[in-house]
């Protein structure tokens, strides 16, 4: 009976350190990027600037732009497997049916996944 307890304890213990471990794998990632453009992302108004990106990476999620500490505008994301390591940061503009621009994508120097704007 106690060795029979001992194990169950065990395995609630590796249960438990284990999903500890899981938020780690995946961080919150905060990234430098330059709009060149007055552009929409998620529908709303972002100037072009330097920003900062939160996001978590391998994972699909909510895209944070901040200027300096300020949050301006958060839009879904999922992420598209490149072929390469990107050698740069990029961000790949679209152009709306109604003459506006927005950002689709964003690719950041050395990541292998790009951020694709829902």
């Amino acid at each position: 009976m106690r060795k029979r307890l001992n194990v169950m304890l065990l395995m609630v213990a590796m249960i438990l350190g284990l999903s500890a471990v899981s938020p780690v794998l995946s961080q919150e990632q905060a990234r430098a990027v330059t709009i060149g453009r007055d552009t929409k992302v998620g529908g709303k108004a972002l100037e072009k600037g330097s920003y900062t990106l939160k996001f978590v990476e391998g994972k699909e999620g909510e895209l944070v732009f901040l200027h300096g500490k300020h949050e301006v505008v958060k839009a879904s994301y999922e992420t598209t497997k490149l072929k390469t390591p990107a050698s740069d940061n990029s961000v790949v503009y679209r152009l709306a049916g109604d003459g506006s621009v927005t950002i689709s994508r964003i690719e950041f120097k050395g990541m292998d996944t790009a951020l694709v704007i829902k």
